[in-house]
């Protein structure tokens, strides 16, 4: 049910812009709304609504001494500017008539000639233009006339009985001086007295103020929408209001609440049917899961920022630590690429990475550092590729075969002398030591170089430069990846019989051609082959995912699709995060931070660009960002998983799947559930709200699980609780992560023997 809003200011709308017809029902499509007759009625004038060859035109019958008018509805204008009347008309008899306005003064209405047509047997164009400033009155020494309002007034002036037919009448600003930008508005919301924000609680009290322009002609009455709309476009609450709107900058406040579920939701402002302001914001738990706190530490990749000239805000750090994460893997292009770094041998920028190290620390978060990134050689005709190294150490550097995909598209690789690996290593280690504890080594070197043993002396180097400035650092190594058909198998299969688990402290991986366990290659498999690789050659390492941006299973075979990939329903994260945790990966960082949240407008802050000035440039920053449903699914998994382990996965059926997660606390434990060989087709390519539909190729009927036991809440990947029409649960199919929370495990199982 719709609640109440109040209004507690008054606001403005803005004028009626050039060449927009300022009548209403100037066509007569929507009959005699808004047009009536002086002297006579509908009836009386014999009057009728006809289509022509004009559209639909109105006629009427006037005898020789009918003082019937025709009369238009009130339009609000101003007391300056230059307006044109046209109209279709023609008379069965040729007549001549007289087009009036009316002006309403403080104690009457005055009526102001403006000119006469002669309306002859045939349709005819007539057209006439006026200025305001020829027809204003003094009433009371104060300027009255078409200032307040102008009907317009249609009357014959002989004696001639007639039939007069009309249409497409029209009333049009045509003076440059009054012609001036469209109704504009600007939404703000507050919780609280401070400023604005983007994230709010469930059913929270919060206050809508609408801040409208309007520099051109007066407005009185109009009518007024808001309306709440989710992600989908779905109405949730409306108020129309019709209201006194004067010229020139004021200001509608309303107090609501928020909507009671999780989502992404949009304020929209109205007036008459057109939208002149928005305002898009989200409903999602804040949470902050510290490493170690979740089953699977989750985080994302690079900031919102760009870090390669501008330093990150608190702002933006807060914002990414509130949805649940504990990581932020920094890689390429910045800020701790090795580009921005040593811009110039041996000469090394610090600003950016200062920042982002410290704002990390302060809200929670903890930094994993790529140390090299990328080392392609490009063809002369790329000119700045994020993967790009330094001009210094590209000449420095030896030319090398890259794999047999970047080949084609004219790459080559670069071998760089071990002194400058060294000396970069050793710079970043000591400064951040005690402030960064987890080291990535170089990204994807699998899909770099075609000899794979090209990259084993900088791990080993990179591990004991490490480990002699803090013993307590941790070396991630490998990053080996299946992106553009990367052999990510071989990679591990060359190197660790030659030695290699020695110089690291886990093993990083990025799973794009293997994303779920339903997938062509499934993901499960690609992990248990790790964990084989890794016990036959006595290495004792948990493995870590660091990277997956693309989830949507329909493409390219499973996520490398760089159109395709990147636009996936939310709950894709979840089964991800799901699918990690329960096959005993350590962390899994797969998004970029750009992925979780939408963008809305660029602010001025500080240039730390390497040359080390201060000056004005644009960036992220503010409160500018926007929680997609990426972002709330996040806090949600981090929000349900808090403080549990993985249990137990159990295999249901009809291709269904559960993983069990059991409290470290108490008694209760988590269901994820889903069902598998589905798919959610996407029906728009919106990266932060893409439309999508279920497809299930098995044709599966929905399961009803009965009346689900007491103190058992089911709700959805967004947190939002589920509920059925009747006593018993009817659980859907579909791919995307459910949570079914119960008191204790036992309950969770009688659940799920009705699946078994």
């Amino acid at each position: 049910m719709v609640k109440k809003l109040i209004f507690l200011l008054y606001f403005a709308t803005s004028p009626l812009f050039s060449e927009v017809n300022l009548l209403k029902n100037g066509n007569f499509e929507n009959g005699f709304e808004d047009i009536g007759f002086a002297y006579a009625s509908i009836r009386t004038a014999h009057a009728k609504i006809e289509d022509g060859e004009h559209g639909k035109h109105l006629t009427y019958y006037l005898s020789a001494k009918s003082t019937i008018a025709l009369n238009f509805s009130e339009v609000y204008v101003g007391t300056e500017g230059i307006y044109e009347v046209s109209f279709w008309a023609k008379s069965s008899k040729p007549a001549k008539f007289k087009l009036s306005g009316m002006a309403n003064g403080l104690y009457s209405v005055y009526f102001r000639h403006l000119t006469d047509f002669n309306i002859t047997s045939e349709w005819q164009k007539y057209t006439y233009s006026f200025n305001l400033k020829d027809h204003r009155i003094k009433e009371k020494g104060k300027i009255k006339g078409f200032a307040e309002w102008l009907p317009l007034r249609f009357e014959k002036i002989e004696e001639v009985a007639t039939n007069i037919y009309i249409a497409d009448v029209k009333l049009v600003c045509k003076s440059e001086d009054n012609v001036v930008e469209p109704i504009s508005a600007k939404l703000d919301v507050q919780n609280s007295a401070k400023k604005s924000v983007r994230i709010f609680n469930k059913n929270a009290k919060i206050k809508i103020s609408a801040k409208i322009k309007n520099t051109g002609v007066d407005l009185r009455e109009q009518p007024v929408t808001f309306e709440l709309v989710n992600a989908d476009r779905k109405l949730i609450k409306q108020l129309h209001r019709t209201i006194f709107i004067p010229n020139g900058n004021s200001e509608l406040s309303l107090r609501t609440r928020t909507p009671k579920l999780n989502g992404t939701y949009t304020i929209i402002l109205k007036v008459g049917e057109k939208k002149i302001g928005d305002f898009d914001f989200a409903v999602t738990p804040k949470v902050r899961a510290p490493k170690g706190s979740l089953p699977i530490d989750i985080g994302y990749n690079g900031l919102l920022s760009n870090c390669q000239y501008d330093a990150p805000t608190e702002y933006e750090i807060k914002f990414l630590a509130d949805s649940g994460i504990a990581y932020l893997r920094s890689w390429d292009p910045a800020p701790f690429a090795w580009k921005s770094v040593e811009p110039e041998e041996n000469k090394y920028c610090f600003n950016i990475t200062d920042k982002y190290v410290e704002y990390s620390l302060k809200h929670g978060l903890e930094v994993l550092p790529v140390l090299g990134g990328m080392f392609f050689e490009y063809p002369a005709r790329v000119k700045n590729h994020p993967h790009m190294q330094a001009d210094w150490l590209r000449k420095k550097s030896e030319i090398v075969p890259t794999i047999k995909c970047f080949q084609e598209r004219g790459r080559k690789a670069l071998k760089f002398q071990m002194q400058d690996w060294e000396r970069m290593i050793t710079t970043i280690a000591t400064r951040y030591k005690g402030k960064i504890k987890q080291y990535e080594i170089m990204n994807e070197p699998n899909s770099v170089w075609q000899d794979f043993t090209t990259y084993l002396p900088y791990l080993k180097r990179a591990n004991e430069i490490l480990k002699s400035i803090d013993q307590e650092n941790r070396v991630i190594g490998f990053s080996t990846s299946s992106d553009y058909g990367a052999d990510i198998n071989g990679f591990l299969a060359t190197l660790l019989p030659m030695g290699a688990g020695k110089y690291s402290d886990a093993v990083s991986f990025h799973s794009y051609a293997s994303l779920f366990e339903d997938s062509p290659k499934p993901a499960d498999k690609l992990i248990d082959n790790f964990k084989t690789f890794l016990k036959r050659n006595e290495v004792v390492q948990p493995l870590w995912h660091s990277e997956l941006f693309y989830l949507n299973p329909k493409s390219r075979l499973g996520g490398g699709d760089h159109k395709n990939g990147p636009v996936f329903h939310a709950g894709y994260l979840i089964r991800r995060y799901v699918l990690d945790s329960a096959n005993g990966i350590e962390a899994s960082i797969l998004l970029t931070a750009g992925q979780v949240c939408k963008t809305i407008k660029p602010v001025k802050c500080t240039n730390f660009a390497n040359n080390g000035g201060n000056l004005p440039n644009v960036c992220n920053g503010g409160d500018i960002y926007i929680p997609n449903e990426k972002y709330i699914a996040s806090a949600v998994f981090a929000q349900k998983l808090q403080n549990t382990d993985f249990a137990k996965k159990h295999v249901l059926k009809d291709k269904m799947l559960c993983y069990e997660y059991k409290s470290r606390n108490s008694d209760k434990c988590v269901g994820i559930i889903f069902a598998l060989n589905a798919y959610m087709q996407n029906l728009t390519q919106d990266k932060n709200y893409p439309k999508t539909k279920v497809i299930d190729p098995i044709n599966r009927t929905k399961k009803n699980l009965g009346k689900l036991p007491e103190g058992t809440l089911v709700s959805d990947y967004l947190g939002n609780r589920l509920s059925s029409s009747s006593n018993e649960f009817v659980l859907p199919i579909t791919p995307i992560p459910i949570y079914i929370t119960t008191d204790t495990s036992e309950v969770l199982q009688k659940i799920l023997v009705k699946l078994k």
